[in-house]
């Protein structure tokens, strides 16, 4: 594979993952729907994901940097279906609405499939990663990347902070370290 569409295929999987943090942050702050454990935890997955490409493109391609995406995609895999199979029984109760038909965790679950398969496909195609020592990419859209995590990973840590404390309430309806 020509080192450029790795580049590419890299920052469109940085893209969807900055894509899906950005759309559950407004959930949290615009509509006020807070996250519950579970979420956070798929959160912190969906960051996970994103360490791969941003590995990729600060270092040069590797495929040990894409078995971090490979290990994130499997934890969130396992937390958003254990949450799938939680709400799967009607009338069980679920949080949060629905988004274009499917609850967000559904959402989670299908996107780190998606990352998961599109991954382990790369990683199988034998010439893709040669030569391995590719250079690092520092260019403007590698910092763009890299500075659009931090500001999506800032507010998420101190949100999960104000809202659980120390231990997250398993249904939470405000910020814990917030109220009077």
């Amino acid at each position: 594979m020509h080192p450029e569409l790795a580049r590419k295929i890299n920052l469109v999987l940085l893209l969807m993952v900055a894509v899906v943090m950005c759309g559950s942050l407004s959930v949290q702050f615009i509509v006020g729907d807070l996250p519950c454990p579970l979420c956070i935890l798929q959160r912190y997955a969906m960051l996970g994901l994103a360490m791969g490409p941003l590995l990729n493109l600060r270092f040069g391609i590797r495929p040990r940097h894409l078995s971090v995406t490979l290990m994130f995609a499997l934890f969130g895999i396992a937390v958003s279906v254990r949450q799938v199979l939680l709400h799967i029984i009607p009338g069980s109760g679920n949080y949060g609405a629905p988004v274009f038909g499917m609850h967000l965790y559904t959402w989670s679950s299908l996107i780190f499939f998606i990352a998961l398969v599109v991954t382990a496909l790369l990683l199988l195609i034998e010439d893709a990663w040669s030569p391995l020592d590719t250079p690092p990419y520092n260019d403007k859209i590698v910092h763009i990347g890299f500075g659009f995590m931090i500001l999506i990973t800032l507010p998420l840590v101190l949100a999960t902070f104000l809202e659980c404390g120390w231990r997250c309430p398993d249904n939470p309806v405000d910020y814990m370290l917030l109220k009077p």
